[in-house]
């Protein structure tokens, strides 16, 4: 995931039918959620590997095309160890629809994702600051700097994701101001 320009968190939100917004449970780095998905669903990293050496690409390349990220998920999905016709008989294989294709997956459900990607994530305490419109620019600055994380979420008051802030850029920015002559 993170091969494709650039991406360095993945936010995990719920929702509910007819409900807009987004309720924040949690975030992760795409190379810590790829360690766990492989722990958890060992026959898919060799599929991802296949997939990736179907491409001519090197395991030392760090980033990839669109293109090439899309023929990879495209091998991906249909190679054995992640797609069959015929019913494996095993928990870890879910049935899509009614068209006898059977996939290495699970359904994505709060329980799973606590299970399969649980120690993936970044302490959730950590991780979200709830954004109050009382507070200055500068405390929440200051708030967001505080945690020990690469990434804070911001969620109001009844937990719904508004937004994700970088923190390496937050110190960045908040030094260059720091240091600007007046």
């Amino acid at each position: 995931m993170q091969y494709l320009s650039g991406l360095k968190c993945v936010v995990f939100v719920a929702t509910k039918e007819g409900d807009l917004g987004q309720r924040f449970l949690g975030l992760a780095s795409p190379g810590r959620i790829l360690s766990a998905l492989a722990g958890e669903y060992p026959g898919l990293e060799p599929a991802l590997g296949r997939a990736w050496v179907d491409q001519g690409l090197s395991p030392l390349v760090d980033r990839i095309s669109k293109v090439k990220a899309e023929e990879i998920v495209k091998r991906f999905v249909i190679d054995p160890g992640v797609r069959q016709s015929e019913n494996p008989q095993s928990e870890k294989w879910e049935r899509l629809g009614t068209a006898g294709i059977w996939e290495h997956a699970r359904w994505l459900d709060l329980g799973r994702l606590r299970q399969d990607l649980g120690k993936a994530m970044e302490d959730l305490d950590l991780a979200q600051l709830v954004d109050s419109p009382e507070a200055s620019r500068s405390e929440r600055v200051q708030a967001i700097l505080r945690r020990q994380v690469p990434y804070v979420a911001l969620v109001n008051s009844e937990k719904k994701f508004k937004g994700l802030v970088d923190c390496e850029a937050l110190l960045r920015r908040a030094i260059v101001r720091l240091t600007e002559v007046p």
